[in-house]
């Protein structure tokens, strides 16, 4: 148990040091946590930090559980394809947001502020 207990820190002092030789992992958890940083400037309201404190939670115990080691990557049959999936997402999430945003939809409250909600 010991043993145990001591490994912890170890093996988060070594998940960082991977992290940092990770340029994709870095990249990733830039564009994650841009977003948030921009709500310190943003708003007055702390109340966005139990969402973020949730986030880092899920990461952590995603984390905790990988720690014995990572699975083998998976195989990309469609590499194309899921490229034009991806984009395709990422293009309905825009159009989705311009169009509650512009408060294109009668079901839109007229008091609905795209940037408040």
């Amino acid at each position: 148990m010991r043993d145990y207990l001591l490994a912890i820190p170890r093996a988060g002092r070594d998940s960082i040091a991977r992290v940092a030789r990770d340029r994709g992992a870095l990249a990733a958890i830039i564009l994650l946590l841009l977003p948030w940083w921009s709500l310190v400037f943003i708003r007055k309201n702390p109340d966005w930090l139990e969402a973020l404190g949730g986030v880092a939670l899920i990461i952590f115990m995603y984390w905790w559980m990988s720690r014995s080691g990572s699975a083998p990557a998976p195989q990309v049959k469609h590499p194309h394809l899921e490229l034009l999936l991806t984009f395709a997402m990422i293009a309905l999430w825009v159009e989705y947001r311009a169009i509650m945003c512009g408060k294109l939809l009668p079901i839109i409250p007229a008091d609905f502020n795209c940037f408040n909600n």
